[in-house]
């Protein structure tokens, strides 16, 4: 009664699958602890069933048949043949399970029970909410039609909580049985062109969703910035602060040998009318003689009502044939 008291008080370290492989924990910790404590191999028998953590390890022993349950040995051979193999394929899971996509043909309902088995094949020790998470993100990314992705991501960036898993598939099979109802809405929506931003069909990237977003978080994370230059793509400038685009204007305005046109106003080659100095030089010159005129014009108008408003000067006007003339008052 007392060394079973004593076993009872000095418990086996469990065993976890993110420390070592079975094998590993048997001969380094468990054979070592029994030696310690002085176990038979009936003792040890027993015990290798209480250091199995609950989980997918529990499953392993449950499905290992009785006859090998009988002897330690057999028993441990078991074990680590299947625990450490399920430990490959569980990594094998999770690297399938992060590049799921959905399958030509396949439904949406098919397509989220495939994502929820893959993620309980991939992550059994994750609790029930934490798999939920994983397959709404690994759910949206995956599905293979590109407007509906742009509305989930939408509806989930609307809503203040992240939706669940069985919600967001309701949501997307009906969103699907909207658009194939409608054929012709359809193909309207995506013949509207391809976004240059997300490279996704059946918007423009003034309506881009994503890069609105993009700008949100870079606004809140850099307020001091400016904004961002839709003629060379980058941050910190508005397109009418662009060097690039006032550099790429006056290389329009320079003569263009390799053309070949000739301009109809120097007749000269290299560059077309709009492009020419000459003519754009002429153009201001001409407007400068046309304010002058304009300016000779009004001191003329003021000096004739300054000789029309002074009749003691004793001089009057007086036009013959469109000319100014001045006569003595007798």
């Amino acid at each position: 009664m007392a060394a079973c008291s004593c076993d009872q008080k000095i418990p086996v370290p469990m065993f976890d699958p993110k420390v070592s492989t079975f094998a590993q924990y048997i001969e380094n910790v468990y054979e070592v602890k029994a030696w310690g404590y002085g176990w038979d191999a009936g003792k040890k028998l027993k015990h290798l069933a209480l250091v199995l953590p609950t989980g997918w390890c529990s499953k392993v022993f449950q499905e290992i048949s009785n006859d090998n349950k009988k002897s330690y040995e057999a028993l441990k051979a078991a074990l680590i043949r299947k625990i450490d193999r399920t430990g490959e394929t569980r990594q094998k899971a999770v690297s399938d399970f992060h590049r799921i996509t959905q399958k030509p043909g396949e439904s949406i309902d098919d397509f989220g029970h495939r994502i929820y088995r893959k993620c309980e094949e991939a992550f059994p020790t994750f609790t029930k909410g934490n798999r939920y998470e994983l397959c709404t993100h690994r759910f949206v990314e995956g599905i293979g039609n590109p407007k509906l992705r742009d509305q989930l991501q939408v509806i989930i960036c609307q809503k203040p909580k992240m939706p669940k898993f069985e919600n967001l598939v309701d949501i997307a099979r009906r969103l699907s049985d909207a658009d194939c109802s409608c054929p012709a809405k359809q193909t309207s929506s995506v013949s509207r062109g391809r976004c240059h931003y997300c490279q996704n069909e059946g918007h423009f990237i003034k309506e881009c969703h994503k890069r609105l977003m993009d700008e949100q978080n870079r606004m809140k994370q850099h307020p001091d910035l400016g904004g961002r230059c839709h003629y060379c793509q980058k941050e910190g400038h508005t397109i009418k602060q662009c060097h690039k685009r006032l550099k790429d204007e006056q290389e329009k305005t320079k003569p263009r040998p390799g053309l070949g046109g000739s301009c109809h106003y120097c007749h000269k080659e290299g560059h077309y009318i709009k492009d020419c100095h000459k003519r754009l030089k002429d153009q201001q010159d001409k407007k400068k003689l046309d304010d002058r005129e304009k300016n000779t014009q009004s001191l003329s108008c003021s000096f004739r009502g300054l000789v029309v408003l002074r009749p003691q000067l004793g001089w009057s006007t007086g036009s013959k044939s469109g000319s100014q003339q001045r006569t003595r008052f007798k």
